[in-house]
């Protein structure tokens, strides 16, 4: 049986209307995990990686934000969902507070400059010579992702970014926005089914 873990967005938690439709599947190949991650990038980054290997993940499932922690992970293996591929240009129109659930209830968080320094941080530390704009493209020789895109996504507009890195496992779903919408919650198991037996070069 493989483990699965689901990277939750900026401001969600595992315990949410996801989670539950995760446990739902039911799937007797997967168990799917999905604990409450930091809303700091580094800390989470860091608090991904020790889940993944304290629980020997198997494959990641990374939501908006939460996708670009599933890149930037130690897990060769997942599915991205609306994922934040520039973080600074995506999400810093949100520059200010935000709210964060977590199982103790909602905690508040700051979209400041040292925020959106620490995501280009996470990128530089993998690669001191990437393009903060590009740096996912040399991904597909080293991992494998699918990915699941909303045509009404109106933050993370990545589908045709995205097809640099797998041209094979993605699809747009034009009637879904920025948020998962449980209608498909087929696609994304087909996927980690495909993405769980592919080959690492």
């Amino acid at each position: 049986m493989k483990n699965v873990l689901f990277i939750h967005g900026l401001g969600g938690s595992g315990d949410t209307l996801m989670g539950e439709a995760l446990d739902s599947l039911n799937d007797l190949k997967f168990t799917f995990h999905h604990p409450d991650f930091s809303s700091r990038p580094k800390k989470a980054l860091q608090e991904v990686n020790e889940y993944i290997e304290k629980h020997h993940i198997d494959v990641v499932i990374g939501m908006s934000v939460g996708g670009f922690y599933a890149l930037q992970s130690d897990c060769p293996r997942g599915v991205l969902i609306n994922p934040t591929l520039t973080p600074r240009k995506d999400i810093e129109p949100a520059f200010g507070y935000g709210t964060f659930y977590c199982a103790d209830g909602f905690t508040t968080f700051t979209l400041d400059s040292s925020f959106y320094d620490e995501l280009d941080q996470i990128i530089l530390e993998n690669d001191p010579n990437a393009d903060l704009d590009h740096w996912y493209e040399t991904l597909g020789k080293k991992k494998r992702f699918a990915g699941i895109f909303g045509g009404k996504d109106d933050i993370c507009r990545h589908y045709e970014d995205f097809r640099k890195i797998n041209d094979r496992l993605l699809v747009l779903l034009g009637d879904m926005g920025h948020s998962f919408d449980l209608r498909y919650l087929k696609v994304l198991n087909l996927f980690v089914k495909e993405v769980a037996q592919c080959k690492i070069p």
